[in-house]
């Protein structure tokens, strides 16, 4: 976090949001439980209402907890307070089942997500957690972004995968500035013509098992791809067609890949020179780490680089929280004094 700002900023850009949002759109919250008078107890009720338009914005209550499976089948945008992960885990919303993203254009950040299901063109994942996997469904999959999110569970099956290798309906997938892990499953598979940058990816299966897999006409650039078993630093690529891969870091010997020559190959899994990833959330590059300003773009490679470096905390750009909230013990003089300080997320 970078600034904090005052009070009279903060509220006057929730007027400006609210006022803007009355002349074009609307704004909705959410919690499973009525007690907190919420305008709907989940988004599948508010998808159902002939109020909640295409353009609207629904927002997630800290603590809103969904057990059941979530369709999004309006172009809206969904906000969640953030995953929390470098502070606590209390306060998130999260979606404890399936979300399936049906609606062309619309957008989910700031959640925390069992499974997520991309299903319609143009989706955005932003700054959101994902428990398992997102993957590809139906006809319709094409332009998903999936920017600043955090994939990771050691022993869990965690994956980004498309509908194939020439399969047009998932095509054009760009992610960027993610935290991804894969175990049981590919890391990043079954993808035609995305573009893979600025990512921290890793596999920590002490298998075979290769990281990418089955990819097509893919770029995949500025990276850092680990696999964590030192036996099994080489597998990271498989069936890899007309892809481009370069300037990345890997774990693999110099020469394992021949038609990649353009990346750095550290030859062992110890990673250590280059970053340092702190409670498996917190990453950050090392004094004179290899991939400090060597990005493509002058940047740095992986997740810290890019137009969209990862923020460890998941709190969508511009959403103001409350990091502190005092009150008074006793009142002075009839009234109770409230000290309340609100940052926003700047970066």
């Amino acid at each position: 976090m970078k600034t904090n700002k005052k009070i009279v900023v903060a509220l006057a850009t929730l007027l400006l949001a609210g006022a803007a949002n009355t002349v074009s759109a609307k704004s909705w919250r959410i919690h499973n439980l009525s007690a907190f008078a919420p305008n709907f107890t989940s988004i599948n009720e508010a998808m159902e209402s002939e109020q909640v338009q295409d353009g609207d914005t629904i927002y997630l209550d800290p603590g809103c907890i969904l057990t059941s499976e979530q369709r999004v089948t309006k172009r809206v945008t969904v906000i969640g307070p953030g995953y929390f992960m470098k502070e606590r885990t209390y306060g998130i919303a999260f979606i404890n089942h399936y979300l399936y993203m049906q609606a062309e254009g619309s957008k989910v950040e700031g959640v925390r997500i069992d499974h997520l299901v991309i299903a319609a063109n143009l989706v955005t994942v932003e700054r959101c957690r994902i428990n398992n996997q997102i993957y590809a469904s139906g006809n319709n999959a094409q332009m998903a972004t999936i920017r600043q999110c955090y994939l990771m569970n050691s022993y869990g099956y965690i994956h980004i995968s498309g509908h194939g290798t020439n399969d047009v309906r998932s095509a054009l997938w760009r992610i960027e500035n993610c935290l991804l892990d894969g175990y049981n499953d590919h890391s990043i598979r079954d993808l035609y013509q995305a573009t893979i940058v600025n990512n921290y990816i890793r596999n920590t299966q002490n298998g075979g098992l290769l990281i990418f897999e089955r990819l097509a006409d893919c770029v995949i650039t500025d990276n850092i791809i680990v696999k964590t078993n030192e036996n099994q630093k080489n597998n990271i690529f498989g069936s890899l067609s007309t892809c481009s891969v370069q300037n990345n870091i890997l774990s693999c010997d110099e020469g394992t890949y021949p038609d990649y020559p353009y990346n750095v190959c550290m030859g062992s899994s110890d990673m250590s020179s280059v970053f340092t990833l702190e409670s498996d959330d917190v990453f950050s590059l090392v004094a004179d780490s290899p991939a400090a300003g060597n990005g493509s773009d002058g940047t740095d490679i992986g997740p810290t680089g890019g137009l969209y470096p990862y923020v460890a905390n998941g709190r969508p750009y511009g959403l103001p929280w409350y990091p502190q909230t005092m009150v008074a013990t006793a009142p002075n003089d009839g009234k109770v004094n409230v000290k309340l300080q609100i940052k926003a997320q700047d970066e």
